[in-house]
């Protein structure tokens, strides 16, 4: 009898420190293809919030393509990707792997920028930024429209041809990425990914039980030496060493915690997706 109730006692501690399962996150289902441009009226679903990165984001599919939608409203998040890249990492196995990698945009701060020198029109401690009416944010904003939209900005593609797939290309028939800026300035993610690019027998996804598969965005980092803050250049590298400051001159508190913001990654996972059956 004893044993009996020592044996139930184990089995309730043990249950205390197990942790439930995530529920699956179920892609919406769309009645019909979405047009990846950055505008709202095709989406059939509401953007969920994660508070830790105050990325909004959402899932969904038809018979032939994933779609998913990611929205920053975050400055600081935003400059980050664009700086630094921003990458869609997909885990068919469910596992919570980088596989297969969707990189866009791509990051512009690769280089070695250490022998940076102030333009001469720039006074020493003064920050030359230009500051936008409501008009000139427009303009702004149209500019950026148009260069993302013009495909000027090229994506790249990491882990599909390991995959055993052969179709791994950016464009017309494969993956469609858009980036765009709405009237508030929020930053807005679209991405169209063929399932035969992430599945090598999509037909089947459907006809058996749910398989989940995994999400997740990464932005880019910049390593900075914090220790030569006060060096006379300005530099920042991807994975690489750089040096930031200018005229012997510590930043300012804000602009500190801005470079520390920048020198981490920005990460959200979604480990357990799955897509919802199409009738």
């Amino acid at each position: 009898m004893k044993k009996g109730i020592l044996a139930v006692a184990v089995l309730l501690v043990l249950a205390s420190f197990s942790s439930p399962k995530k529920e699956a996150i179920k892609c919406k289902a769309q009645t019909k293809a979405l047009k990846v441009d950055g505008k709202t009226a095709d989406w059939d679903t509401n953007l969920a919030f994660d508070e830790k990165t105050g990325f909004y984001y959402a899932f969904s599919n038809d018979a032939r393509n994933l779609y998913v939608r990611l929205k920053m409203t975050n400055k600081m998040v935003q400059r980050k990707a664009l700086a630094t890249g921003l990458t869609l990492w997909i885990d068919p196995a469910g596992k919570g792997k980088s596989k297969l990698g969707i990189q866009y945009p791509k990051g512009r701060m690769h280089e070695n920028r250490g022998n940076y020198q102030r333009p001469q029109n720039r006074s020493q401690g003064q920050a030359q930024r230009k500051s936008f009416s409501s008009q000139n944010n427009s303009e702004w904003i149209n500019k950026f429209n148009l260069r993302y939209s013009s495909g000027v900005e090229k994506g790249e593609l990491e882990g599909f041809e390991k995959a055993g797939l052969k179709d791994s290309f950016l464009g017309k028939n494969g993956i469609e990425v858009m980036l765009q800026l709405d009237t508030k300035g929020e930053l807005i993610y679209e991405a169209k990914i063929p399932l035969r690019m992430i599945f090598v027998h999509p037909d089947e996804y459907f006809k058996s039980s749910p398989k989940a598969f995994s999400l997740a965005f990464e932005t880019g980092y910049i390593k900075i030496d914090m220790s030569r803050m006060g060096g006379g250049g300005m530099g920042g590298r991807m994975g690489g060493g750089g040096r930031m400051g200018s005229g012997g001159q510590r930043p300012s508190g804000n602009r500190m915690a801005a470079m520390q913001f920048m020198t981490s990654a920005t990460k959200i996972k979604w480990k357990n997706v799955v897509l919802n059956s199409i009738k």
